[in-house]
């Protein structure tokens, strides 16, 4: 990371890959991108798109632009405007090194905020209680926004101090079929995985009856992956990292997702082999 007037450059270990934030005052979106780019001896890609985003984190405008960069890099500029000030991102970076420094772009990106604001936090404060009025209006919500959205049908359910106060579903399981959602109906639900899984390993954790640092060989001797050297490195908390050096594996759940049992994957992974050395890529995970 380094500092040029009013920008903070940070660039990748790698050569040729960049994000920068720059400060600039006045004129429109289009004016604040075309001085990023100047103040940086930089010119702009082709332009593919320009797009406003919906508003957050107290911003009065995000309006996106995209680039038409070469095969295998990304570039995109964001304007960001507070009043009558601008802070533009401008991103240009090869594709398999931004997959390797995602978190730490979130992370930046994830923090860019106008001066002095707050984000709201709900840390310390009491949850209301979810009654029958708040559940209904939540529930309302619901069927509001998959019809909105087009959405065929939804699944949800709420509990609190341990107990469920509402299971139920919204619509219907299949465009064109008359066959509703219920509480019991299967979803697909994708990345909410992580999170979850995260969760349950850090509560089994927190128990004592599991060490991040355990093999996860000696927890469940069973387990195995298509090479023998990286199921020996494999620890508790190698489980969520996406840093074993696996590869994406889409196509099986694109295919086959509908029919998969916890067998099944666990058949995936054992022929699945690193495409990459332990710990030496972040692999986007599916």
């Amino acid at each position: 990371m380094r500092r040029e007037a009013s920008s903070i450059i940070l660039e990748t270990p790698e050569p040729g890959s960049f994000l920068i934030f720059t400060d600039t005052s006045g004129g429109d979106a289009d004016h604040a991108i075309a001085a990023a780019w100047a103040a940086h001896d930089k010119t702009a890609l082709p332009q593919l798109s320009v797009r406003d985003l919906p508003l957050r984190d107290g911003w009065a405008q995000i309006t996106s632009y995209a680039y038409r960069a070469e095969e295998g890099r990304t570039a995109y500029a964001r304007a960001y405007r507070e009043g009558g000030d601008w802070t533009v991102v401008l991103y240009d970076m090869d594709d398999a090194i931004a997959e390797k420094r995602d978190s730490q772009i979130e992370v930046a990106l994830g923090r860019l905020l106008p001066q002095g604001y707050r984000r709201e936090s709900f840390a310390g404060r009491q949850a209301h209680r979810l009654d029958a009025t708040r559940v209904q209006a939540l529930t309302d919500l619901i069927e509001t926004a998959r019809t909105d959205l087009d959405i065929p049908g939804v699944a949800l359910g709420l509990v609190q101090d341990g107990e469920v106060v509402f299971q139920g579903g919204f619509g219907v399981r299949e465009i064109g079929r008359s066959e509703t959602v219920d509480a019991d109906t299967a979803f697909m639900i994708g990345s909410n995985g992580k999170a979850l899984t995260t969760l349950l390993l850090a509560r089994l954790v927190e128990r004592g009856l599991l060490d991040w640092d355990a093999p996860v060989s000696s927890v469940w001797p069973a387990f195995r992956l298509g090479d023998a050297v990286t199921t020996r490195q494999v620890r508790v908390r190698h489980l969520v990292c996406a840093c074993t050096g696996l590869p994406r594996q889409d196509y099986p759940w694109i295919f086959q997702g509908d029919e998969a049992q916890a067998a099944t994957v666990l058949d995936w992974l054992s022929e699945m082999k690193p495409t990459s050395d332990f710990g030496e890529l972040y692999h986007t995970p599916t």
